[in-house]
């Protein structure tokens, strides 16, 4: 999700201060890297843009991890309660 949309995997996986953040933080380093571009100010363009890249695919590893470890805590509240629900029948 957050290859889409920076930050909403993080929404997803119920980090919302995390999300928004990177949201936040990617969404800032596009803009200024496209208004030193509207400005013809190619190097500082670069240099934003240089910056900035790293945070992009930080935030999709990141928000991928955190997606992982809270689908594995629902599955796992799933399990147990059919496990608490079939126990008396056993």
């Amino acid at each position: 999700m957050s290859a889409i949309l920076p930050g909403s995997g993080y929404i997803y996986a119920e980090h919302y201060g995390d999300g928004i953040t990177a949201f936040l933080i990617n969404g800032l380093f596009i803009a200024g890297t496209v208004t030193a571009i509207h400005q013809e100010n190619y190097a500082v363009a670069g240099i934003v843009g240089g910056v900035g890249v790293p945070f992009y695919p930080g935030n999709i590893y990141g928000s991928a991890n955190a997606a992982k470890k809270w689908n594995l805590g629902v599955r796992n509240e799933i399990i147990q309660k059919i496990h608490s629900t079939l126990s008396p029948l056993l």
